[in-house]
């Protein structure tokens, strides 16, 4: 979902937030679980706050999916789901075990016969994407943690600035 920030893309339509951490001794990752996407990043702590307002950028406005960042993607997900790993094992019993008419028996991952395949399979998946991150992104379903080492006064400053991208975000 998070493939560009505003800004900071190159031609293929990638953001450059990766080589920007690199640069600075960082990362960023994602994972998706059953009921949640954890989106991450590490970077030396002078870079914290250059850093935050960059990776919270991404969630301001819908993913581009511009250039071939798609079907890169698609290639993605398609590799992590076909290797082998107790998790997808246990996520796939747990599915045979579900009750035929609940839900979660019907739930699956994508692969690339699934979410990409032609120009008009992706046109209507980045479609469908964009729609669901307009429903389920939204700041009321978010929860920010930084952990650095700093007073909390300036850890809150720096939030507040970042976040002041993303709309109705609430800082507790």
């Amino acid at each position: 979902m998070v493939l560009a920030a505003d800004g900071h893309v190159n031609e293929d339509g990638d953001g450059e937030l990766e080589a920007w951490l690199a640069a600075r001794d960082g990362a960023s990752n994602a994972f998706t679980a059953l009921e949640l996407v954890c989106f991450h990043l590490s970077v030396a702590h002078d870079s914290l706050e250059p850093a935050l307002r960059r990776f919270l950028a991404l969630f301001a406005r819908p993913p581009p999916l511009a250039g071939s960042a798609l079907s890169r993607e698609i290639e993605r997900v398609h590799a992590e789901l076909s290797a082998p790993s107790d998790g997808l094992r246990e996520f796939y019993l747990l599915k045979a075990l579900a009750q035929p008419d609940h839900p979660f028996s019907r739930f699956g991952a994508g692969d690339r016969r699934t979410l990409g395949g032609s120009a008009a399979r992706e046109v209507e998946v980045r479609a469908r994407v964009l729609a669901f991150w307009a429903e389920r992104y939204v700041a009321e379903r978010t929860v920010l943690v930084i952990v650095a080492p700093a007073p909390m006064r300036q850890l809150r400053a720096w939030a507040a600035s970042a976040l002041g991208a993303v709309p109705a975000c609430l800082l507790y």
